[in-house]
């Protein structure tokens, strides 16, 4: 195979599915490089016992080689159980209220005359933004 043919092989590829590829690829790389690997690395030492050196864990020499003592304070303090249950209860008020706004929020803009969809987005996007205490203080020069 002569360095013409490779090269056009591979611009070829470029030009058919390569950037294409790329371009899907990128997402997942990202969410593996810096979600998936650090969550790996955070349940590993979570499972693992404390040690004195670098890296501060360690795991066991023999079977079982992992230890789940470290969740048990999770369950026996009521400050971790609470801290939980407001978590869950912050959560689920959130998630209500984004869907009480949301959704009447995304039909509006559904039922909005194409004549001036732009506009309506926009005021969409902002009209939170602008009402604050005192909306002339950012025009006031000072």
């Amino acid at each position: 195979m002569s360095q013409s043919e490779a090269t056009d092989g591979f611009s070829g590829w470029f030009n058919r599915q390569g950037w294409r590829s790329i371009l899907i690829a990128t997402p997942y790389v990202w969410l593996i490089l810096f979600f998936f690997v650090p969550f790996l690395i955070v349940v590993a030492m979570s499972l693992a016992m404390r040690a004195g050196q670098s890296p501060p864990f360690a795991f066991l020499d023999g079977w079982p080689y992992v230890q789940f003592h470290n969740f048990a304070r999770l369950f026996e303090d009521y400050l971790f159980v609470r801290a939980f249950l407001i978590s869950i209860y912050n959560a689920a008020v959130a998630t209500v209220l984004c869907l009480l706004i949301g959704y009447p929020m995304a039909l509006c803009l559904t039922r909005v005359p194409r004549s001036w969809p732009i506009t309506s987005a926009s005021l969409a996007s902002t009209t939170p933004a602008s009402r604050s205490e005192k909306p002339d203080r950012y025009l006031v020069a000072e």
